[in-house]
This record gives structure tokens, C-alpha cells and sequence, in this order.
């Protein structure tokens, strides 16, 4: 039996790829780094994201919500990011 292959960049690591340092430091001559504490939501529930994010240390974690219970999606480490 074949196991169905998922499509082309809706895999985690290929919709939250990481960035070259050289890249990062383009983003950063653009925006600002800030520090979270842990648990804290940068983005709502629900909200469309309206921020750029680099993870330049420790881990985001991106959530989805299936029949009312949050479970972790993907995890986001150093130099990948998320946002539009």
C-alpha cells in the first residue's frame, strides 16, 4: 500500500523555511528585535497576521485549532520565520 505524499510546500519546514544569516540581516535593517516571554500569542486566534516574524533564538510555536482544541503545528527555530 502507498502512502499519499503531501503537496509541494505545505509541509512545515517548507512553509516556515529558515533564513541565511545574510538574509536575516536585511530583514533586521527593516524591523526591530524584541524579546517574548514564554507563552505569550503574537498572533490572535483568528487574526490575520499583520507582522513579519524572525526567530533569531529558542522556538515559536504555531498553533491550529481542530474541533475546539489547540495542538502544535509547527515549530519555528532560529532563522526561520513566519508572517507575510
Amino acid at each position: 500500500m502507498s502512502s499519499i505524499s503531501p503537496l509541494p510546500g505545505s509541509t512545515p519546514d517548507e512553509m516556515f523555511p529558515a533564513l541565511s544569516a545574510a538574509q536575516q540581516a536585511r530583514v533586521l535593517a527593516h524591523g526591530h528585535t524584541r524579546k517574548v516571554t514564554a507563552q505569550e500569542t503574537l498572533v490572535e486566534f483568528n487574526q490575520q497576521p499583520s507582522k513579519f516574524f524572525v526567530v533569531l533564538q529558542g522556538k515559536l510555536e504555531i498553533f491550529r485549532v481542530t474541533d475546539n482544541r489547540e495542538e502544535v503545528f509547527a515549530v519555528c527555530g532560529p532563522g526561520m520565520f513566519t508572517g507575510d
